[in-house]
């Protein structure tokens, strides 16, 4: 007889089809959350790569406690695996990279170098918060082992006149110290009265050092903080942000100043160091300093958060070169109790040429 049974020819139910669960309430909340946070980010990432010391409300988040951004992360995870809604987990790993790396400020030091003959050198705040001849800073000189070291702050009641250690040459300009193991041949600091009649801070400083490898110019700094046009928003609120712009206008011309005493007064090589009381994303960094190589973003590792208080941390001390130098390391210096991080930047002299 043709074909089989008549049970097995007619009648026989269709292959099921599996039919994918409807979303239940909890996973369209759970995508409504991951599409919003994402969505906050790019607008933060935004603000943070062209409005910093242009728009008040980016400067704010800039100098401000920007791991808040960081929160929503863990949450989300957990709530992503509850509803099983593992699609969603790239675009919050998408999320986490944003957070991480342009917001947070992580350096993954991809641009080392090692060529070249070696300069170490340290940058540190005191805050005026102890004398150079604490144990703390005599310290933190015997464990960097550092070249040329620039202190800002460096003393409190009475102006030091001597080197705390032996080993180096010392030079004090009214606050602005330098500790250099080869001879300052040259100090060059601009007249800080007219920054001082406008309200800055007009540290502004350059000192020729004769190296074995030829003269070596440093320019130290210590430029105007953001902290007054802050504290004018936390007493006025938005009656506080005509002082942010202010203060911002300030902060603009006095980098603006103190470039064009580092072109009058300095030739190549050249190392820009201090605390420049701004981070990378400022467009006041930017338009005036971006033009150097940053030793923190091209061979550091971590987020170099040189300024650190309860809730927020941010990198406003830096160590810049032009290129005749590269880097090789970079890392933080001993922790001596200063409201700043000091800054240890191994450069490279580089061969004639790059």
């Amino acid at each position: 007889m043709p074909g089989g049974p008549p049970s097995s020819r007619r009648g026989a139910p269709p292959p099921s089809r599996r039919v994918a669960p409807k979303p239940t309430l909890f996973g369209r909340l759970v995508l409504l959350a991951v599409a919003l946070y994402a969505v906050g980010l790019v607008g933060v990432l935004g603000m943070m790569l062209v409005a910093v010391d242009r728009f008040w409300l980016a400067t704010l988040i800039a100098f401000g406690p920007r791991w808040v951004f960081a929160l929503p992360l863990p949450v989300l995870f957990l709530a992503i695996l509850l509803a099983r809604r593992w699609l969603l987990l790239p675009p919050l790993a998408a999320c986490a990279f944003v957070v991480v790396v342009p917001i947070l400020d992580h350096s993954f030091g991809l641009g080392s170098n090692d060529r070249g003959q070696p300069l170490r050198v340290v940058t540190q705040n005191l805050g005026a918060m102890m004398k150079l001849d604490d144990p703390r800073f005599l310290g933190l000189l015997k464990e960097t082992k550092a070249d040329v070291v620039l202190v800002q702050e460096c003393w409190r009641d009475d102006q030091p006149t001597v080197s705390p250690d032996p080993a180096y040459h010392f030079v004090v300009d009214y606050t602005m110290c330098i500790l250099s193991r080869f001879p300052v041949t040259k100090v060059a600091a601009r007249p800080r009265q007219d920054v001082w009649d406008r309200g800055g801070s007009g540290d502004i400083c350059v000192f020729e050092l004769e190296t074995p490898n030829g003269p070596v110019w440093i320019l130290s700094v210590q430029l105007e903080t953001a902290r007054e046009g802050f504290e004018a928003f936390l007493v006025d609120k938005l009656g506080g942000v005509p002082k942010i712009y202010e203060n911002i206008e300030l902060r603009r011309w006095e980098s603006g100043i103190a470039i064009d005493w580092a072109k009058a007064n300095t030739k190549a090589p050249l190392v820009i160091a201090g605390d420049f009381n701004m981070p990378v994303e400022s467009s006041i960094y930017k338009q005036y300093w971006s033009h150097y190589q940053n030793a923190w973003s091209r061979c550091g590792v971590g987020f170099g958060w040189t300024k650190r208080t309860r809730k927020i941390g941010a990198r406003i001390d830096h160590v810049l070169y032009d290129e005749s130098w590269g880097c090789a390391d970079a890392s933080f210096a001993p922790d001596i109790g200063s409201d700043h991080r000091g800054l240890v930047a191994d450069l490279r002299l580089l061969p004639s040429g790059g």
